[in-house]
């Protein structure tokens, strides 16, 4: 009984709803627009970090405890803005090969 619902429901109504065609092709594209999402508002993240370290940087006034604290957050934001650069063209290129 559990798979006929499997076989004929299931996959019948997967195959007739919209997220096989949510953008025009099939879920490899929404797979696809959903980590090219992801990986641009990782990109913001990064970038927004990178305004908050050097505005804590230039609010330190020589206080070298908070000066160290704002050059850490700058260099971590500038390693994730590199993997989330990295990552996005990782992901390009397999999925390039992948979809053709």
């Amino acid at each position: 009984m559990l798979d006929f619902f499997i076989k004929t429901i299931l996959i019948n109504d997967l195959e007739n709803t919209a997220i096989n065609d949510p953008i025009g092709g099939d879920i490899k594209g929404l797979i696809l627009q959903i980590i090219t999402y992801a990986i641009g508002i990782a990109g913001l993240v990064s970038i927004a970090f990178i305004v908050i370290g050097g505005f804590q940087y230039i609010m330190s006034q020589g206080n070298d405890e908070t000066s160290k604290k704002a050059a850490q957050t700058l260099t971590y934001a500038v390693i994730g803005l590199i993997v989330v650069m990295a990552s996005y063209a990782i992901v390009n290129t397999v999925l390039t090969k992948v979809l053709g």
